[in-house]
């Protein structure tokens, strides 16, 4: 291969992302296209990734692009699609392991497993890959250790195609940027107090690419064993009685994650994690961070055959599960290691890992996928989500520093550790060198009394645990005096609701909004109006838009689809790239799939529901939280859902679930809640049919089930 006129990439990525806002010298600026040299400076600039462009007859007398990313400075959001027509690629050894996982990579880049070989060699391979892309090089490929099974054949299809794909690429970005850089001028973004809350807590003020910078800044594991050296009797976590201070946790997951490396887990391994909420299943957690391998949280009430499919989509190679899931999966594919959470289970125990492990230390880096979490499967098949630790760590530094989290705080919950939400709030007290005392299974009384004997100054709930709280008949507001922040999440918050809560503890909650996807993004300001109806603004270093029907920018106060971007945001479903392509639009905004508004007088978000859940009838949109929160203002009303039910007539008919409050009598009808509706809005928008039922199926996390709804109102129309 034939030296090149000029590089521009050094070898150390991280010394050109780590702030230096370095000019080329005057041979290496001669070298370099106009074009080429704009971009790497525009690049530069924005801090997502680092591009440098080299001038020379590489690729079939080409100019050669290569693109080095450092994902602990750069983030998630990097997506490698910077290329011009007859552009070849190289990636320097040095940006490899930002590739790990990288989904969105696979276009343009050369996407493969970090193995720990020579840097010469792994250079080596990519150059003969760039420069002979042919039979010869794919020997070289496969004959590196760590490739995974089908690298070497996206290794060919991306070489092969690159010329072709960076022509329809670059064509796109223009595109995009014509369409989106106009009308999306001036994003939503995070409110003054937010910003301010989170420049106190960093303690100093930072530029938009130094936030960015901060907020993704090292990895979990490096960041919990700090906290941990400097506090080590600290006490960090109790779940129904145990407790570990930081300095054992970190302990646990050290030897936890050396006992992983000793039995063949690798970098980069998925490791299944099922089981109930306790201090072992976050020590397993934190093991499998610390051996460098990719934890898959699932409900430890999930089937075996549940188990067994998420075992085969990830690829897991271990599995820490609880109960009977050890029998279970006994028989999955491509699990060597399954490990007890409990004693008496037979075969290894958490037990053994903790005694029998040599302490393995951080070794992490921030493009390292931490977390491989799956959706909720409410409106189809659940989807992988990779979650890297600069994902995780820019959600939960947003969040924490709009908050006010500081060491002193107490966390009290009773959420499912296997979903975000619960697991997210250990996170926080870990990384902030707090404390977190959960509850293993939620229970009014007992988080009643968790809070006021722990003086817990947070409480994370959803809002069906908020209602069975208020609706305990031994609920007394002073048991809860020592709160200083209530969030509510992972469930829309009725405005009734909200305002029930503030009469009982004086403030409504702070809402916040998010999804597996984006983490914790949207959040009600903790010093500032808290709107009812609303979600807020976003958190720190996220920008939010709405789209129309179209995927345009909608126009300003009009209800479309909400989309997302900034360093929380995840890169791409795991292994589906249709599904991926068809979730980012314009420059890196990612579709949620929610409805929403943005109040043009505040730029709070307001969610109307969810894209899947609009109902059309008669040829007009319907969304269904519209219609539900004027049923949740008749004072019988204590929940509601409103589905669309197929109707030969109408295409779709409205159909509302009403659950009546305990004061209401037995007199209230559905055609009473109807002519409510109507009151209020236009006809086209009102149930034809409103069901009484004494309860709402709703997921472990407190979602309505609407397929379960829109089942049981299609029944009921058939058996009439």
């Amino acid at each position: 291969m034939d030296a090149p006129a000029a590089v521009l990439a050094s070898t150390d990525a991280r010394a050109f992302c780590g702030g230096a806002d370095l000019d080329l010298d005057d041979g290496a600026r001669a070298g370099v296209s106009d074009r080429l040299y704009s971009l790497y400076r525009c690049m530069i600039k924005s801090g997502t990734v680092l591009v440098a462009a080299i001038d020379g007859p590489a690729v079939g007398g080409g100019a050669q692009l290569a693109v080095a990313c450092d994902l602990r400075v750069a983030g998630p959001a990097a997506r490698f699609r910077f290329a011009g027509p007859g552009h070849g690629l190289a990636v320097g050894a040095w940006a490899l392991p930002a590739l790990v996982g990288r989904g969105r990579a696979m276009d343009l880049c050369l996407t493969m497993r970090w193995v720990e070989a020579e840097e010469a060699l792994q250079l080596g391979l990519v150059d003969r890959l760039v420069e002979d892309p042919e039979e010869e090089a794919l020997a070289l490929a496969a004959g590196i250790a760590g490739l995974e099974p089908g690298a070497v054949r996206r290794v060919k299809a991306t070489v092969r195609t690159a010329s072709r794909h960076a022509v329809a690429l670059d064509a796109e970005a223009e595109g995009n940027r014509a369409s989106w850089s106009g009308s999306v001028a001036a994003p939503t973004k995070a409110s003054p107090e937010s910003v301010r809350a989170w420049t106190h807590h960093l303690g100093r003020s930072v530029d938009p690419v130094g936030l960015r910078r901060e907020l993704t800044r090292g990895t979990l594991t490096e960041a919990f064993s700090r906290v941990a050296a400097a506090s080590p009797v600290r006490p960090a976590l109790e779940i129904d009685g145990a407790a570990l201070n930081h300095g054992e946790l970190d302990d646990r997951a050290a030897r936890i994650g050396g006992w992983l490396r000793d039995r063949g887990v690798r970098p980069g391994d998925r490791v299944l994690v099922a089981g109930g909420s306790s201090v072992e299943l976050v020590a397993a957690y934190l093991g499998v961070l610390r051996a460098r391998a990719t934890m898959v949280p699932a409900d430890p009430a999930s089937t075996p055959d549940e188990l067994t499919q998420l075992v085969a989509d990830s690829g897991a190679v271990a599995a820490w599960v609880g109960g009977a899931a050890v029998e279970g999966l006994a028989t999955a594919g491509t699990l060597r290691l399954i490990v007890s959470l409990e004693e008496g289970n037979g075969g290894s125990t958490i037990a053994e890992a903790v005694a029998e492990g040599a302490p393995l230390a951080p070794e992490s880096s921030s493009g390292d996928v931490a977390v491989l979490a799956y959706t909720s499967g409410t409106t189809g098949r659940p989807k992988g989500v990779p979650l890297t630790h600069a994902d995780l760590l820019a959600s939960l530094r947003a969040a924490m520093g709009a908050w006010r989290w500081s060491p002193d705080d107490i966390l009290v919950h009773g959420l499912p550790l296997s979903h975000q939400h619960g697991l997210n709030g250990v996170q926080m007290a870990l990384l902030a060198g707090s404390r977190a005392v959960l509850l293993a299974r939620f229970d009014p009384e007992a988080l009643c009394r968790a809070v006021e004997r722990e003086s817990a100054t947070v409480l994370f709930a959803v809002p069906a645990m908020y209602e069975r709280l208020l609706a305990w008949e031994g609920f007394d507001a002073t048991s809860l005096a020592s709160l200083r922040l209530w969030v509510s999440g992972s469930a829309p918050l009725s405005p009734a609701l909200a305002r029930r809560i503030a009469d009982a503890l004086g403030e409504p909650p702070l809402e916040r909004y998010g999804s597996t996807e984006t983490g914790f993004s949207v959040s009600m300001p903790y010093e500032g109006t808290r709107k009812d109806g609303s979600v807020g603004l976003p958190l720190p270093g996220l920008e939010v838009a709405i789209l129309d029907d179209q995927a345009r920018p909608a126009e300003p106060g009009e209800a479309g689809e909400i989309v997302l971007r900034g360093p929380q945001v995840f890169g791409g479903y795991w292994e589906d790239d249709k599904a991926t392509q068809e979730a980012f639009v314009g420059d890196d905004w990612f579709r949620t799939g929610d409805l929403g508004r943005l109040d043009p007088a505040d730029n709070y978000l307001e969610i109307t529901g969810r894209l899947k859940e609009m109902i059309v009838t008669g040829g007009l949109n319907v969304y269904p939280r519209e219609v539900e929160l004027v049923l949740e203002e008749h004072p019988a009303v204590e929940r509601t859902a409103v589905v669309g039910v197929p109707s030969e007539r109408w295409g779709e008919e409205v159909v509302a679930f009403v659950v009546v409050g305990p004061e209401a009598g037995e007199d209230i009808e559905g055609d009473s809640l109807i002519r409510h509706v109507r009151s209020r809005l236009s006809a086209y928008k009102c149930p034809k049919r409103a069901l009484i039922v004494e309860a709402l199926p709703m997921s472990e996390t407190g979602k309505i089930q609407r397929k379960q709804l829109v089942e049981m109102a299609t029944r009921q129309l058939e058996e009439a």
